[in-house]
């Protein structure tokens, strides 16, 4: 179970540089990202230009994020990390159980759909539990469960998918599902500033060819570095290599063929099991109350089970 978890916990990796990367630029390089993340060059930018060109990618990068452009946010990262990224997800997809991962993508979905429909009553159960630590209003939870709901059933998502795709058309493909909810949410992504307006109060130009930048109204600078020509976050491009071998790593763990594998497999489809019933039960639900006997009593099951 351990090793399947490290194994979508690598997928998730990928998902998430595809949704949310912070890299901008143009290049076309073939090299291996793993092999040149922490490389740092001119290429594709002209001499005396560099603040200018990085500040270009940073506001390209808010309005691609902003919009929900997954796809031209891929193309705004090297090229080699993003053949990186494809690789995890098709190696992901070539060892991914088929039958467990449809099961837990249909069940996921239908809980989401369920939150989406009595999303007035999460927002009031989770409101009450949190003692007002928690801001969120019926209208955006019922947003962003509408919007995952819709990216687990994109066939984009399915294994048959995955393993023949690339970063740029996985992107693409899970776009349509994220722009709602990217659109609505465009400020939170850049700490309350709206990517639409987005102003460069300084960027200055460092001796070892980084660019560092502050935006407007940002709690703090960032610093660029230019990996095949593009731009990408220094801490970003120092540290690539090592994340996308951990994530690979992860995904390697994936064996259902072996014993551990098979009783991973036999435990996950037991508490998908388990859940079945509880989505049922939610879906019938009319009031917050029934919602906290009902999530209460699969917490006692889970913790009673494990």
């Amino acid at each position: 179970m351990k090793k399947m978890m490290m194994g979508f916990g690598g997928l998730m990796v990928a998902v998430a540089l595809v949704t949310v990367m912070p890299a901008c630029g143009a290049s076309d390089s073939e090299a291996t990202g793993s092999e040149k993340a922490g490389a740092s060059e001119k290429a594709g930018v002209a001499k005396g230009s560099e603040t200018a060109s990085a500040e270009k990618a940073i506001k390209d990068l808010a309005a691609a994020v902003g919009s929900g452009q997954l796809d031209a946010i891929v193309g705004m990262l090297p090229a080699s990390y993003a053949k990186d990224i494809g690789t995890l997800i098709n190696t992901f997809a070539a060892r991914m159980d088929a039958d467990l991962w449809d099961k837990g993508r249909t069940l996921a979905s239908s809980l989401l759909g369920v939150v989406a429909t009595k999303a007035d009553l999460f927002t009031d159960m989770a409101k009450e539990q949190g003692g007002g630590a928690v801001n969120v209003e019926s209208k955006e939870l019922q947003e962003a469960a509408k919007a995952l709901s819709a990216l687990l059933k994109s066939d984009a998502l399915s294994l048959n998918s995955m393993k023949k795709t690339d970063a740029k058309a996985f992107a693409k493909a899970l776009s349509a599902s994220v722009a709602p909810l990217a659109k609505s949410n465009a400020s939170t992504l850049f700490d309350g500033i709206d990517p639409k307006n987005l102003k460069i109060a300084s960027s200055e130009l460092k001796a070892d060819g980084t660019v560092e930048l502050t935006v407007d109204g940002a709690p703090a600078s960032t610093t660029l570095k230019l990996v095949e020509g593009k731009w990408v976050p220094e801490d970003m491009a120092d540290e690539w290599k090592e994340m996308i071998e951990g994530a690979l790593e992860g995904i390697n763990e994936i064996d259902f063929a072996s014993d551990e594998g098979k009783q991973s497999k036999m435990m996950a489809l037991m508490v998908m099991g388990m859940i079945e019933p509880v989505i049922k039960e939610l879906e019938a639900a009319k009031t917050k109350e029934d919602i906290e006997t009902i999530v209460g009593g699969m917490m006692g099951n889970f913790m009673g089970g494990f």
